[in-house]
């Protein structure tokens, strides 16, 4: 679970990490079911989280599961009891979804620059496979390489024997036959770029690190020495395996699977080295949830600036026009302290004294709420200080109009109309923004 700070168009920035190691792929029953214990986990993963979520006191929480949750067989039931769990929907990507979003975590980080991107990425259940030279992929697969599945299907063998490590090459090749054509076809890409945790860990095992462009270190991974390292994590047994650089306890039993799923992805696509990301399906969700809130904000600004344009001709009909003229639109104080006299609840003047305080709030309401709205750097004291400005000037302006009477009260009352407005307004986007941070449902696009 990461807690991280997602502007509209800022970079995500992550302030707490809460990190439980399931393997779900270890709990598939033979009919590809996640078991009760494998379920349970989840479930008490999830909670943990919900927890961490509270204490950081997170505006939205964004859930979302991959192919391991979404390929079982008992999948739905499974999403049925997170989500009980969780208290809200659970978003669940399909896996061109999931390439698409990784994409574009690849390509924030690396910039336009890097011109046309190839990625690899291997999760527990699927690998993805994406390229393009924009944001959005020319073309993107998912195909059910990944290092957890792998493992339980070809390599339940501790150390795996060389037999199931030639079946598990031969599998990965045939099933990435089906897809490769779309990527080949493909202008020859500028940067191959692998972004999981586990060729992450491998880069570190059998890669090198070179200068960055900003003083880091880059990691590249050559499919030669990958290659080469293979037989030898083959034979070693997954406790002598994590002894070894950057392979950590929690991968060390598919690190094997990881390693054949990426040789042959690079084999066939004739990768000879691919550079490592720190960027990747996470930090892809949240540049598409600020990239969406970017898009919702600027519509909803310039509707709100329109609004507020119309409210100020509003206004200055009503404050300006001499008190005869105005008074036959906007006469609703009079009539409603002529009632009030009739009804015999108070005098005529003394509820007009009152109603016209309230009127004089209620005028400026509709300025505080769409102030913030209009320019979201104002918020509350902003727009305040702005709605009690305008309200000034109204009355420095009537102090030169016939049949008009300017008041500190109108002053007050105004800005206290504004304060309210914008502290409406700001209620409203802070409930709004967790509606902004979700990407939309792969199913409706």
């Amino acid at each position: 679970m990461l807690a991280a700070d997602v502007r509209p168009g800022g970079r995500p920035l992550a302030t707490t990490s809460d990190r439980t190691v399931l393997r779900l792929m270890r709990y598939l029953d033979p009919d590809g079911a996640i078991a009760e214990e494998g379920v349970r986990a989840l479930e008490a993963a999830v909670a943990q989280a919900r927890r961490v979520a509270k204490a950081e006191r997170v505006d939205a929480l964004l859930a979302t599961a991959t192919s391991a949750v979404r390929d079982a067989r008992n999948g739905e039931e499974v999403i049925g009891r997170i989500e009980a769990v969780l208290g809200q929907p659970l978003q669940v990507l399909d896996g061109e979804t999931e390439a698409e979003l990784t994409f574009l975590a690849v390509r924030r980080w690396f910039g336009w620059s890097a011109g046309q991107l190839l990625l690899l990425d291997i999760g527990g259940g699927s690998l993805e496979i994406a390229a393009g030279a924009e944001e959005v992929p020319d073309a993107a697969a998912s195909v059910p390489l990944g290092a957890g599945r792998m493992t339980v299907r070809f390599l339940p063998h501790d150390p795996p024997g060389e037999d199931d490590v030639d079946r598990l090459r031969a599998h990965a090749t045939t099933t990435l036959a089906s897809v490769v054509p779309a990527f080949t076809a493909l202008p020859r890409p500028d940067h191959v770029v692998g972004s999981s945790k586990a060729i992450r860990s491998l880069a570190r095992l059998v890669g090198y690190p070179v200068p960055g462009w900003s003083g880091s270190e880059r990691m590249l991974l050559p499919r030669a020495a990958l290659g080469s390292w293979i037989p030898r994590l083959a034979r070693l047994p997954a406790s002598a395996r994590q002894e070894l650089p950057g392979i950590t306890p929690d991968r060390t039993f598919q690190i094997v699977a990881a390693a054949v799923s990426l040789h042959a992805a690079m084999t066939a696509l004739d990768v000879e080295e691919l550079e490592v990301s720190p960027w990747a399906l996470r930090e892809g969700h949240d540049a598409m949830t600020s990239t969406l809130a970017v898009r919702r904000l600027r519509r909803g600004t310039a509707a709100a600036r329109f609004a507020l344009a119309a409210y100020l001709l509003f206004v200055g009909f009503t404050v300006w026009l001499p008190a005869t003229v105005s008074s036959k639109v906007t006469g609703l104080v009079g009539i409603m302290s002529a009632w009030v006299a009739r009804t015999g609840m108070a005098s005529f003047e003394q509820s007009a004294v009152v109603l016209e305080v309230l009127a004089n709030v209620a005028l400026f309401i509709p300025l505080g709420l769409l102030l913030p709205i209009a320019w979201p750097r104002l918020r509350v004291w902003g727009a305040t200080v702005a709605g009690g400005l305008l309200s000034v000037l109204i009355e420095v302006v009537q102090a030169f109009l016939p049949s008009r009477v300017p008041a500190l009260s109108d002053v007050l009352a105004n800005t206290t109309g504004t304060f309210l407005g914008a502290g409406l307004a700001c209620l409203l986007l802070t409930a709004v923004s967790a509606g902004l941070r979700r990407v939309p449902d792969p199913s409706r696009r």
